[in-house]
């Protein structure tokens, strides 16, 4: 706030500030957007055809590395080494052994220089069943075949897929997980080449995916820039980078984003697992696979946004020495101005600790000298004031003493106790022993500050008189420690306090009450505490009772607190007096501030008081009157 009115159009280093801002943050942002704009278009558009291009190119690596898989099959299944294994019976298992070496040595002549052929399967359809199985599983005991073909109706299952494939039979086992596996298997049949052409069994081939597809890798993958390889049924065939997972929800998700919204060698922002993606996709004719790129729509603008970024810094440095100048020439001239609205709106000479002074050679210096002097002459009125008010209410005080004779009553209470007792009245003669030494106390010979030992006992004799009025309806409990009721304390500060809890909070209680007075040490003297179990006060009356006693002119309906309040202030400074905190229903607390005094006369509080320069004392509580 304070930063907003010092730029203000209304002050000098506002002007300046303007200015600045006017000649060059107004035209560096509609540059800096207009440069940003037109980043965004060119890279966007270089970044999409990119990304358009890398798919593309992925597609035709695989399509003729397919192309040579494909071919290799089809010189297997037709070599004519293989038609005379399958077509050969071996009636003996000797035989049948020497056929899987026969085998073994045919399939190697074809993979041996093919690292992603993993194992192979071979059904011959017209040996014994013990005998039908040849296959190689080589040195990955993870290797989906022959396993699986092993598995009770694997074989009466894939055969006859493998016959009505129409040009290559693909098995896409999958790793378990939902992800796309590590392998995959294509598959042919085996057509006798004499006679009817007909079937006589099937070659398997499983495929290290991440062989296979290992020229892929020139195309740039991350978290945020992917690549995959969907078969007709959308299943993941192979995917970059391979660490990141690809459970069937992703899976089903993103064949649904790229069903007819994404034409084939297109690309098309697409919305997918929660975030924004750039997708380009390529269908391979011979696979009818899906070749699909995805890059978050936040990674394509990478550049764009840091040439915007560092367009703001470089501009927004040149609007800092701009703004710079004119806060160092706007300060040359605002700078007694400040000094001056400071002085007249805080009214003090002193900012930080150190001292205003003003240049007596400047115009406004001049003035705020000036000020200076009348701020000098006020201060010391006020404290003239301050003291004749103080010398006032102790003399209101006194003269309400003086208006007792004290002699006259002592000796008229104490011969009514005497003659109470002579006529065995002895409650008569205890309430006046207790009125005779309420007033004793109260008048003390004149003394303003008394023990609190004698502060509470003048409570005492006041409550043995009100339980004698009220028939024993309220208890009062006082828990002071020993040290603290040998300080001294202004006389007359508890009893009008328990008076209040009295008339304002037990009176009009159907049950019994009780008063409590506690006290204790704090960081800046004693805090006493009267606190009763009556009425209490609603959260609208503890506010207009807090802030009557917090008035300029008191109030008839708070005199009792008020008057306490303050006496206090006045005679300790704007830190102590009378707090008050009440819930209606339930209690009420008046709280009583006061410096820790080891001395009757106040041990130099008073002083220390004039001496200070205190803000104003928090909202304080006030008596319920």
């Amino acid at each position: 706030m304070k930063w907003a009115e010092s730029v203000s159009i209304r002050t000098i280093r506002g002007k300046f500030f303007l200015l600045t801002t006017v000649l060059t943050l107004v035209p560096m942002t509609l540059l800096s957007a207009v440069f940003y704009r037109i980043s965004v278009e060119d890279l966007g558009s270089n970044a999409r055809a990119s990304s358009l291009a890398s798919v593309r190119m992925g597609e035709r690596y695989a399509d003729q590395a397919l192309t040579d898989l494909e071919d290799m099959l089809t010189d297997i299944v037709g070599d004519s080494r293989m038609q005379e294994l399958l077509l050969d019976q071996p009636s003996r298992y000797f035989n049948y052994l020497r056929s899987a070496d026969d085998f073994e040595e045919l399939i190697n002549s074809f993979t041996q220089s093919k690292a992603y052929v993993k194992s192979y399967f071979i059904y011959d359809k017209n040996n014994g069943k013990d005998m039908q199985y040849f296959f190689r599983q080589g040195l990955d005991s993870k290797a989906y075949l022959p396993y699986r073909m092993f598995e009770p109706g694997a074989v009466e299952r894939i055969y006859p897929a493998v016959k009505v494939a129409t040009n290559l039979f693909w098995l896409f086992p999958g790793s378990g997980d939902g992800s796309p596996g590590d392998t995959f298997v294509i598959g042919k049949p085996v057509y006798s080449l004499h006679g009817q052409y007909e079937d006589i069994g099937f070659v398997l081939l499983e495929i290290n995916a991440s062989v296979f597809f290992q020229g892929l890798s020139f195309i740039e993958t991350s978290e945020r820039q992917r690549f995959y390889i969907l078969n007709e049924a959308g299943d993941a065939v192979y995917r970059m980078p391979k660490e990141l997972p690809f459970p069937p929800n992703a899976r089903k998700e993103l064949a649904e984003r790229l069903a007819g919204s994404l034409p084939e060698g297109d690309n098309r922002d697409i919305a997918w697992q929660g975030g924004a993606y750039l997708g380009s996709s390529v269908r391979n004719a011979a696979t009818s696979w899906t070749f699909v790129g995805l890059t978050e729509n936040a990674k394509l603008y990478e550049d764009a946004v840091k040439i915007r970024n560092t367009t703001f810094v470089v501009f927004f440095l040149v609007f800092l020495v701009g703004w710079t100048a004119s806060v160092l020439l706007g300060n040359s001239v605002s700078k007694p101005l400040r000094k001056l609205s400071s002085l007249i709106l805080f009214n003090r000479t002193a900012v930080g600790g150190k001292p205003i002074s003003f240049d007596p050679d400047d115009e406004v210096g001049q003035i705020g000298n000036r000020y200076l002097g009348v701020m000098e002459e006020n201060r010391n009125l006020q404290a003239e004031v301050y003291g004749a008010l103080l010398r006032r209410k102790e003399a209101e005080f006194q003269m309400l003493q003086a208006q007792i004779n004290p002699h006259f009553l002592y000796n008229t209470l104490e011969s009514l106790s005497g003659y109470a007792t002579e006529h065995d009245q002895p409650e008569m003669s205890r309430i006046l022993h207790a009125l005779s030494r309420f007033f004793r106390i109260a008048l003390s010979k004149g003394s303003v500050f008394i023990p609190l030992r004698e502060e509470v006992e003048h409570v005492r004799m006041y409550m043995t008189i009100q339980r004698f009025r009220y028939r024993n309806r309220f208890e009062y409990v006082v828990e002071i420690d020993e040290e603290l009721q040998a300080l001294y304390v202004p006389k007359l500060i508890l009893q009008p306090i328990v008076e209040n809890a009295i008339y304002h909070g037990l009176r009009g209680k159907d049950s019994e009450g009780t008063i409590m007075i506690t006290a204790e040490r704090t960081e800046d003297g004693v805090r006493l505490q009267v606190t009763d179990d009556g009425l209490g006060l609603s959260a609208e009356r503890l506010a207009i009772v807090r802030e009557a006693m917090n008035a300029p002119s008191p109030d008839s309906g708070v005199y009792g607190l008020r008057n306490v309040h303050d006496r206090l202030r006045l005679q300790f400074g704007q830190r102590y007096g009378v707090e008050l905190t009440s819930v209606k229903g339930a209690y009420t607390t008046v709280t009583l501030r006061i410096p820790e005094l080891t001395e009757p006369g106040g041990g130099g509080t008073t002083n220390e008081r004039e001496g200070r320069n205190e803000p104003e004392a928090p909202d304080s509580g006030a008596d319920r009157r």
